[in-house]
């Protein structure tokens, strides 16, 4: 009797398969076995229409990745708007920066803002975080070649009047003291006075250095920023000092 039931279930499971292949209905375990729990059969696979395939990148997907690829660019100018890297070549800023060293410049640090748009402003430029100052170490355009930058010190600003005695830096007739110059030029340069929007930048190394002795002020639209942060060699890592003279 046994025999017989197997051999009635046999037969109708492979009447079951036999109608399926000529259906377009979806064949599920269950449909043969309403008490069985499990997977869906496999079987599904040998009929379902292979014509759709799915795409590699869904469109939201593609969406979502052409937005962090968007984002990441735009993070990348502000920050290079922000601030810039620079490794340092020479020894004209020694002993304060030998050649190699990385820094990285505040663009912001100088930044002139045309305000003649806003009625009610008086003055035409404004510039949130001030004008370079006198000892400050600064990153510009060299004005023979504006494809080369150049770091050095700000000895004067405009409307001072500079002058060099027998290797001392002299400044409206005030001596400037220079911890930083280990190895003095021991020259002189006669009096000459700063005009609006220039300034007279030197390097420590006083006798290796090209700088405005050479080849006259420097005009403050070639300044690309303040040198803030030094972050090569390790041991030297740290926010520079930009002395302050008496």
């Amino acid at each position: 009797m046994n025999d017989n039931e197997n051999k009635e279930n046999r037969d109708a499971t492979l009447e079951a398969l036999e109608s399926h292949k000529n259906s377009e209905n979806v064949f599920s375990e269950t449909d043969l076995y309403p008490n069985h729990i499990g997977l869906e059969s496999e079987y599904n696979n040998l009929f379902a229409d292979n014509s759709a395939k799915r795409l590699f990148f869904s469109p939201k997907q593609l969406s979502e990745t052409l937005e962090i690829i968007a984002l990441a660019l735009v993070i990348f100018l502000g920050v290079r708007g922000l601030a810039q890297n620079f490794i340092v070549s020479g020894e004209s800023m020694s002993p304060t920066f030998q050649a190699n060293q990385l820094l990285i410049a505040n663009r912001l640090a100088y930044i002139d803002i045309n305000t003649t748009w806003i009625p009610w402003e008086k003055d035409d430029r404004w510039q949130p975080f001030g004008n370079p100052k006198q000892g400050d170490i600064v990153i510009f355009r060299f004005p023979g070649d504006t494809e080369r930058d150049f770091l050095k010190r700000i000895l004067a600003v405009p409307g001072q009047t500079i002058e060099i005695r027998n290797g001392t830096v002299f400044v409206d007739n005030q001596a400037l003291i220079e911890p930083y110059v280990v190895d003095p030029w021991f020259t002189t340069m006669v009096p000459q006075t700063v005009p609006p929007d220039n300034f007279f930048v030197v390097g420590d190394n006083r006798k290796n250095s090209f700088d405005s002795r050479s080849w006259g002020m420097l005009k403050k639209e070639l300044l690309i920023g303040r040198a803030d942060f030094r972050y090569w060699p390790i041991k030297k890592m740290g926010f520079i000092e930009h002395y302050e003279y008496q």
